[in-house]
């Protein structure tokens, strides 16, 4: 993983900070840490191609990978979906001698696309929201036993994607 919240790629075991990611055509690698500048909601992905070997010129800048992804567009049909999905820990053993852990992670979202003008400027919009809370116990061995402590790990994470599209014939 990059920065925090953000992904990266890795290709055949190289390092995930040297890969290209575009968008749309549009270069969204971070230059300075490697990895992505941006999440893109999964719902939101109409396809993705990814190329290790041989790269073009408009991908060239990289040794390892490129990851090029196109987002979903809009249409003459009003069109659109919503999804959830929860994962918790029923089920789940827990570590010898700590407290018992809890996990729950809710992912949801939303998309929607349609035309303005039929035939001619399309809109698409999607909405992806990701709530996780993790409690662990951290166990330290005799003498230090007396600093076990449970940890709270919550993560947020809220991603969006918008276009308008012209058809100018």
């Amino acid at each position: 993983a990059g920065k925090d919240g953000l992904s990266t790629v890795s290709f055949l075991n190289q390092y995930g900070r040297s890969e290209r990611i575009e968008l749309d055509g549009v270069d969204i690698s971070d230059e300075t840490v490697g990895g992505t500048t941006q999440n893109i909601p999964t719902s939101a992905i109409q396809e993705f191609q990814l190329g290790q070997s041989l790269l073009d010129l408009s991908t060239g800048l990289t040794s390892s990978g490129v990851v090029n992804v196109i987002t979903r567009s809009g249409s003459d049909q009003i069109h659109g979906g919503a999804f959830g999905v929860f994962r918790g820990n029923q089920g789940a053993a827990d570590l010898p001698g700590t407290t018992a852990s809890s996990f729950q992670r809710e992912l949801f979202g939303a998309d929607a696309g349609g035309a303005i003008i039929k035939d001619k400027v399309f809109w698409f919009a999607d909405a992806e929201r990701a709530q996780q809370n993790l409690t662990a116990g951290e166990p330290f061995t005799y003498p230090f036993d007396g600093l076990n402590a449970t940890l709270d790990e919550p993560y947020r994470e809220f991603n969006t994607d918008e276009r308008v599209d012209w058809n100018m014939r």
